[in-house]
């Protein structure tokens, strides 16, 4: 808890208008990478492609370095990354015992992640942070706002001292930073162009929407242009909506509760799994809920709802602190490939989905192949 009130400062408006322009350069290199295969017609599984642009977002502003993942991808950064999300049968159980029972994983030193993982990214980061503070390297990333944590407790520019982190503190925060947006994203933007694939009227609509909003700034992608994409905010919501990413959520009880028409009483402190998927495909709370349908997501339709009827970040003193982030590497990434090409279905997409068991978080099995070509 005390340090997510560390963290929190990191996503203002402020430090994420910050980070924007990192991720419009990475988005620009995307578009190049896509060019090819557009221009052809090609179907490409574009689930990698979006990854590799996570891979080098998240590269950028967690990490500092340029993972090149979009021109090569089979960078270490890559690789190591991947391997961070692929699990066999007795990985779950693992990973139930560290998110249910911390307490307990912790005395028996089980981890989230392998060794080799781990230690990847605790060797970068060391080397990183120490060529930065030897040469005073200064960069517009969320690495250097932690370097500041570090060092002074405090962001600069602002007043308020927040308490230094180790560099525990800061490698355990940048790597879920690096969870947060590299496959979460990914798979958002995945879903989110495949529903635009099966439902060519809404594709059309955004990319119209796009289109005005670059013309009212120049053509160019500022911040202040991602936060006026309201239709395409309201396709993220609805792809997150039908598929949560963290289709289940860990948590503990902090009173006891009696069951509404039952004597059952659930005990303080007992884990309690919550299954987002079912909540966000209950139709009593979205009528048809199969239907891809980004209108659910007007002012009016979110106030008539349970608050708690939507958790794709969780909710509560554990929402997920990068949603900001996340939400902004996600409107770019769709932007780019939206202003720029016509994606479709083929004989090789997937309808209906099939997810992999394999995967920590909800996504299709054999990845997303789609048709792309210019406009």
């Amino acid at each position: 808890r005390v340090l997510r009130a560390k963290l929190s400062p990191t996503f203002t408006s402020g430090k994420m208008k910050m980070m924007h322009s990192t991720i419009i350069t990475v988005a620009q290199e995307f578009q190049k990478t896509l060019e090819p295969h557009a221009a052809k017609g090609e179907e490409i599984e574009l689930k990698d492609f979006l990854a590799r642009f996570t891979t080098d977002v998240i590269g950028n502003c967690a990490f500092g370095i340029e993972c090149n993942s979009l021109k090569n991808p089979d960078t270490e950064f890559r690789t190591i990354g991947k391997s961070a999300f692929e699990f066999g049968p007795l990985d779950f159980f693992r990973i139930i015992a560290v998110s249910a029972f911390p307490k307990l994983a912790k005395s028996l030193h089980m981890k989230f992640n392998s060794d080799k993982v781990i230690n990847f990214f605790i060797k970068l980061l060391k080397d990183t942070i120490d060529l930065r503070e030897k040469n005073n390297i200064k960069r517009n990333d969320f690495l250097s706002l932690m370097i500041q944590l570090k060092n002074a407790g405090k962001l600069e520019g602002d007043n308020v001292d927040l308490g230094k982190l180790t560099f525990e503190e800061l490698a355990a925060q940048v790597f879920i930073f690096f969870v947060g947006g590299f496959d979460t994203s990914s798979s958002t933007m995945t879903f989110a162009l495949y529903e635009m694939a099966l439902n060519q009227d809404i594709q059309d609509q955004v990319r119209e929407e796009v289109k005005a909003v670059l013309a009212k700034h120049g053509g160019e992608f500022t911040y202040e242009a991602c936060m006026e994409l309201k239709y395409l905010e309201k396709i993220i919501h609805e792809t997150l909506r039908k598929y949560p990413i963290l289709d289940n959520l860990s948590r503990l009880t902090t009173n006891d509760y009696k069951i509404p028409g039952s004597n059952r009483v659930i005990p303080k402190d007992t884990p309690v799994g919550v299954s987002v998927y079912a909540i966000h495909r209950d139709p009593e709370i979205y009528p048809n809920p199969e239907k891809f349908d980004p209108e659910r997501f007007t002012e009016e339709n979110i106030r008539n709802r349970h608050p708690m009827a939507y958790l794709p970040f969780g909710e509560g003193p554990r929402i997920c602190v990068g949603m900001r982030f996340g939400m902004m590497q996600t409107r770019v990434g769709l932007a780019s490939v939206i202003s720029k090409f016509r994606i479709d279905v083929t004989q090789k997409t997937p309808i209906p989905i099939t997810y992999n068991p394999r995967s920590a978080f909800l996504s299709p099995i054999d990845g997303m192949w789609l048709k792309i070509e210019n406009l």
